[in-house]
C-alpha cells in the first residue's frame, strides 16, 4: 500500500514538474531565489538588490515572481510591492517551486547577499545557490554597493505603498505627533552573526536625553524588551507592542529623522529608506551600511593574552580572510561603543543632516585603508571622534 501511494505521489510530482516547465518557459518566468526574505535585513538589501539590477539592464525583462510562505509579514511585504513584483504567499507553493528550481536553476535569478554560512554548497541542500562560501557573499554584497553608488537618487523602496490611513492610525495608537521629529533606536539582546555583545542600555540614556530635550520623540523598535531605564525616559515602546508588523517598521522608518541601530539588519531599512542612521555595535568592521547618510562604529576587539585592541586592519583580516561568521569569546573580549561614543557621533550626524560639517578626509581615507577589502565602496563612514579616540589603531 505504501509503495502504490510513493509510485502515485511521483507520478503527481512528475506532473507539477512538467506544468510548471512549460509554463515557466512559455511566460518568460524567472523567480526570485532569496535567502531569508521576510527578515528585515534581507528583505530590504536583496530586493533593492534586484531593483537596481532592472534598472541597470543587467537582467532581462521577464515576468519575476516571489514566492512566500503565508504569514503576516509576507502578507505586508506582498501589499507593499504591487505593480512592482507579483508575489504569492502560500507555504506550500514555495516548497513546490523551491524544489523545482532547485532541479530547473535556469527558472531562478540569485538576489541573495551575504549569507555567509561556512559550509560547502554540496554539503546544502536549498533553494538554487541560496547558500554561498565567505568570499564569494562579500562579492555580491560588493556589486550591490557599486549599483548603489551608480545610481545614488533612486530608492525603490520609498515610492512603494505606504497607506497614509494606516500611518495615521499608527501614530494614534502610539501617541506620537506627526509634527514632531522622531528618533528611532534599537537594542540587541541577543548575540549573533555582526553582534558580539548585548546592548548596555545606559550607553544610549545621554543620547536620549540630547533628543528629549531638542522636543524630539524617541521610538524603541526592534523586536527586544524595552529596559526599564528607557521606560523611566518615556521612550515608546513600540518594539513590544500590539502594533509591531512589517508594514508598520517601514512606516516608521520612513517618517523618522533618524535611526540608531546595534549590529542588526534593522539599519538596512533606514538606507533603502534614505534616512540618516547611526550604525553601531557590529564587529565584523568591513560591513558596514550601504547607506550614504549613515554613519557607523564598530564593535572594537580586546586580544584577551595580551589586553591590547585589533588594529582596525587586524580585526578586519581576522573576520575577512578567517572566514569568520560567528564571535570567539575565547580569544578576543567584545568592546561596544560607550556613552560619549553614541552622543558625540549623533551630533556629527546631526551637522551632516543640516549640513553644517562635512565628511572629512580622515573619514574617506579609513574607507580606503585596507587593501583587498573595498570599503571605498561603501558610502556609510566610522565616526570621526571614535576615529581620532582611536586614532592608533590604523
Amino acid at each position: 500500500m505504501i509503495i502504490i501511494r510513493r509510485f502515485f505521489l511521483n507520478i503527481i510530482l512528475i506532473f507539477i514538474n512538467l506544468l510548471l516547465f512549460i509554463g515557466f518557459k512559455i511566460f518568460k518566468i524567472k523567480v526570485l531565489d532569496n535567502h531569508l526574505i521576510g527578515a528585515v535585513g534581507h528583505t530590504t538589501t536583496e530586493l533593492d538588490y534586484f531593483f537596481l539590477l532592472k534598472k541597470d539592464k543587467q537582467i532581462k525583462d521577464e515576468n519575476f515572481l516571489l514566492f512566500l510562505e503565508s504569514n503576516k509579514t509576507s502578507k505586508d511585504i506582498k501589499k507593499k510591492f504591487i505593480g512592482k513584483l507579483n508575489i504569492f504567499t502560500n507555504t506550500k507553493l514555495k516548497i513546490i517551486v523551491e524544489r523545482f528550481i532547485q532541479k530547473n536553476k535556469s527558472f531562478g535569478l540569485d538576489v541573495g547577499l551575504g549569507h555567509y554560512l561556512n559550509l560547502p554548497q554540496e554539503k546544502i541542500r536549498t533553494f538554487g545557490d541560496g547558500v554561498r562560501d565567505w568570499r564569494d557573499g562579500f562579492e555580491r554584497t560588493k556589486n550591490y554597493w557599486i549599483l548603489r553608488n551608480k545610481y545614488p537618487n533612486y530608492f525603490p523602496f520609498v515610492d512603494l505603498n505606504f497607506d497614509k490611513e494606516k500611518k495615521q492610525q499608527l501614530f494614534n495608537n502610539l501617541s506620537l505627533d506627526i509634527n514632531k521629529k522622531i528618533v528611532l533606536v534599537q537594542i540587541k539582546t541577543n548575540l549573533g552573526n555582526s553582534c558580539a555583545k548585548e546592548t548596555d542600555p545606559s550607553t544610549y540614556i545621554n543620547t536620549i536625553k540630547y533628543f528629549k530635550d531638542k522636543g524630539y520623540q524617541i521610538v524603541l523598535v526592534g523586536r527586544e524588551k524595552i529596559p526599564k531605564i528607557f521606560e523611566k525616559l518615556s521612550v515608546i515602546n513600540y518594539a513590544n507592542s500590539k502594533y509591531v508588523s512589517w508594514m508598520n517598521d517601514c512606516l516608521l522608518h520612513k517618517n523618522c529623522f533618524l535611526t540608531i541601530t546595534f549590529g542588526s539588519g534593522l539599519g538596512s531599512l533606514s538606507a533603502v529608506l534614505d534616512k540618516p542612521n547611526l550604525h553601531i555595535g557590529f564587529w565584523q568592521l568591513f560591513t558596514p551600511l550601504q547607506n550614504k547618510k549613515s554613519l557607523f562604529i564598530p564593535t572594537l576587539l580586546k586580544d584577551i593574552k595580551t589586553g591590547f585592541f585589533l588594529k582596525f586592519d587586524e580585526q578586519i583580516k581576522y573576520c575577512y580572510e578567517k572566514k569568520m561568521q560567528h564571535f570567539n569569546s575565547k580569544i578576543y573580549t567584545p568592546v561596544n561603543p560607550d556613552e560619549d561614543d553614541i552622543l558625540e557621533a549623533i551630533k556629527e550626524l546631526e551637522g551632516i543632516i543640516e549640513k553644517k560639517n562635512m565628511i572629512n578626509s580622515q573619514q574617506v581615507k579609513f574607507n580606503k585603508s585596507f587593501g583587498k577589502i573595498p570599503l571605498y565602496y561603501c558610502q556609510s563612514h566610522i565616526s570621526s571622534s571614535f576615529l581620532r579616540k582611536y586614532d592608533y589603531l590604523w
